[in-house]
């Protein structure tokens, strides 16, 4: 079942939240966690929900597998969730920004996310 329109207002408003947490918090990993735990939860149902939990799950990957890196890793994961609050209303905006961050920043592969 695909998610509503007024459904997708939430999950959005939901899913902006928890990014917007990853700005201002004291460990930002901890804060992304929690992005791809909301993003999850509606990741089969909603496109943007996925390629949400696709970038995030590679920045904690940023984060988790190179050690020497986190200083780095940490920024971007700031550095992302100061980027959405400009985008997530806007869906052209918001595509080109997950676009973005996925394949020309973490490197994922280009195929990820065109289910939805």
């Amino acid at each position: 079942m695909l998610v509503s329109n007024l459904d997708a207002e939430a999950v959005l408003e939901e899913l902006g939240a928890a990014i917007a947490a990853v700005g201002g918090a004291d460990e930002p990993y901890w804060a992304a966690e929690d992005v791809r735990a909301v993003a999850s939860s509606s990741m089969t149902e909603f496109g943007v929900s996925y390629r949400v939990w696709w970038m995030w799950s590679a920045l904690a990957d940023w984060y988790e597998l190179n050690p020497q890196g986190r200083p780095e890793a940490l920024a971007a994961m700031r550095r992302a969730a100061d980027e959405w609050i400009d985008v997530a209303a806007d869906e052209n905006a918001r595509d080109a920004y997950l676009q973005r961050w996925m394949f020309d920043v973490l490197g994922l592969d280009r195929s990820i996310g065109r289910e939805f």
